[in-house]
């Protein structure tokens, strides 16, 4: 009887926290553990992102290569020859102890889903965008997707590293590539089951 009411205690603690949450997003606050690649934290406010301009350079640089009309591919090939930081890289180098990549070696390299992944991101041009998933339960760690429409979006919730043209055009070039690919598919029946044994990525 006494962990029934710890855990609808529990529940009840956890719901305060996520309208406390959400009163944070609807403001444009930031609210992650770390900041976005690109950005930093504030020193007087941890709520508010501010540029970070060795990252916001490489940031810019994506998306100018992909205006240009190079993949991700290639600009994850540019990257690496170039010797650029990671983002992982980037935030170890400023204190961060997380070893987040699946790799039997400390290296970590771009890739393109590290480079889409950054293109796709609208928080650059200087939006603020929560809520892309919820955990399906009160105290459970399972997460299922939300519809775009449901997304908790503010505009110029900090200073945007790239403007919402260079945004659009990096998106069009992107789904001109996404169409050849799937024009030139090739059926391999082991695609995306053969994983790489370095870093564990499917081939």
């Amino acid at each position: 009887f006494k962990n029934l009411i710890n855990d609808a205690y529990c529940r009840d603690i956890s719901i305060k926290i996520r309208s406390h949450l959400e009163m944070k997003r609807k403001k444009g606050e930031y609210i992650g553990a770390f900041a976005v690649y690109g950005y930093r934290k504030d020193e007087r406010n941890k709520n508010q992102l501010v540029i970070d301009e060795y990252a916001a350079e490489n940031v810019r640089r994506i998306f100018q290569m992909a205006a240009d009309g190079k993949s991700s591919v290639q600009i994850a090939r540019i990257m690496n020859q170039d010797q650029i930081l990671t983002p992982m890289q980037y935030k170890c180098r400023h204190g961060c102890n997380r070893i987040a990549w699946n790799c039997i070696q400390e290296d970590n390299f771009w890739t393109q889903e590290t480079v889409t992944k950054i293109l796709r991101d609208e928080r650059y041009t200087g939006r603020a965008v929560y809520g892309k998933k919820k955990r399906d339960e009160v105290g459970g760690l399972h997460q299922v997707r939300v519809k775009k429409e449901d997304w908790v979006t503010v505009r110029h919730a900090h200073e945007g590293i790239i403007s919402e043209e260079d945004y659009k055009r990096a998106q069009e070039n992107m789904r001109i590539y996404a169409q050849r690919g799937s024009i030139c598919k090739s059926g391999n029946p082991l695609g995306k089951k053969v994983r790489c044994g370095v870093c564990g990525r499917a081939m």
